[in-house]
């Protein structure tokens, strides 16, 4: 079972992926862009992705900071693709991306 939602209109997500590196673990992949060039301003985005298989302990399998006006070309909406490595073997199923403004 799978499950896409959203509440937040900007940044965009593109695109989730997953792939396996050469060691055979799990990555999974977001990519972001601002609605408009700009439309971020000085904000930074807070993408976690969470583990739900996990009962007990930490469920949070990784947590990345964009600083979207890092990455904005003049005249052109900042955008970024962020990579989680998983550490599993087990194709991750079962994750959540959270995404927040901070």
């Amino acid at each position: 079972m799978g499950e896409i939602s959203w509440s937040l209109n900007d940044p965009i997500v593109e695109k989730i992926s997953f792939s396996r590196d050469p060691a055979g673990f799990w990555n999974v992949s977001v990519a972001l862009q601002e609605v408009d060039p700009g439309s971020l301003k000085e904000k930074v985005v807070k993408v976690k992705l969470i583990d739900q298989t996990k009962t007990h302990g930490t469920k949070q399998a990784g947590q990345i900071l964009w600083p979207a006006a890092g990455s904005r070309e003049p005249g052109k909406a900042a955008r970024t693709t962020l990579t989680f490595n998983t550490a599993s073997t087990a194709r991750p199923d079962r994750m959540k991306v959270e995404i927040e403004i901070v």
